[in-house]
C-alpha cells in the first residue's frame, strides 16, 4: 500500500508518502506499512486429472516466500466449468502447506457435483488455534475422493499479501 503524510502529524493514510515529512521517529510506522505487503493475486487453473487426485496429491496455490514472511488471503474468486460430468460431492479445501490444522473450504460439494457452471467469490476464514505460519505456501486438497469420472475444470483466483515480519 502506498501512503501519504498527513500536514499537521504524520499519520498514515491512504494516498502518496510525502517525503518531506519523514523523520527518524516516524520511520518505524512507515517501515510497519511498507512491510505489511501489497495485494497480488495468483491464478491457478486445474484440469480434470489434477482435480480427481486432488485428495491424494495437492496443489500448490502460491509457494512460501521465504523466512520471516506471512502469506495472508483476502479473498478467492472460484470458477468451475462444468464438462460433461459431474465430480463426486466433495469439497476442495485450501491450507497452508505444513500445517494442515489451518484449512478453510473452499470450493464446497455442491458446486463440485453441479451438472452446470458456477463461480463464488469467497472471503477465506481459517478457524483454528494459533499455529506458526511462517515461511509457509498455500496449497488445495481435497476433502475425499472427488471420482475419476468428472470432467469439468477449475480456475481458482487468490488474493493475498506477503508480510515481512520485523
Amino acid at each position: 500500500m502506498i501512503t501519504y503524510a498527513d500536514k499537521e502529524a504524520f499519520k498514515v493514510r491512504p494516498g502518496i508518502v510525502d517525503t518531506q515529512k519523514v523523520t527518524a521517529a516516524n520511520m518505524n510506522e512507515i517501515k510497519s506499512v511498507v512491510n505489511a505487503g501489497i495485494n497480488s493475486t495468483a491464478k491457478v487453473s486445474l484440469d480434470a486429472t489434477q482435480i480427481a487426485a486432488l485428495n491424494i496429491t495437492p496443489v500448490d496455490l502460491v509457494v512460501a516466500q521465504g523466512a520471516n514472511t506471512i502469506i495472508e488471503i483476502s479473498r478467492c474468486l472460484v470458477v468451475y466449468n462444468y464438462g460433461t460430468q459431474p465430480y463426486n460431492a466433495e469439497s476442495i479445501n485450501l491450507r497452508y502447506s505444513t500445517n494442515p490444522l489451518l484449512t478453510a473450504t473452499l470450493v464446497s460439494s455442491p458446486i463440485m457435483s453441479a451438472t452446470e457452471s458456477r463461480y463464488q467469490p469467497l472471503s477465506i476464514s481459517f478457524f483454528s488455534p494459533l499455529t506458526d505460519i511462517t515461511n509457509d505456501g498455500l496449497e488445495l486438497i481435497a476433502s475425499g475422493d472427488l471420482g475419476a469420472t468428472g470432467d469439468g475444470t477449475l480456475d481458482l483466483y487468490i488474493t493475498y499479501r506477503v508480510i515481512t515480519l520485523t
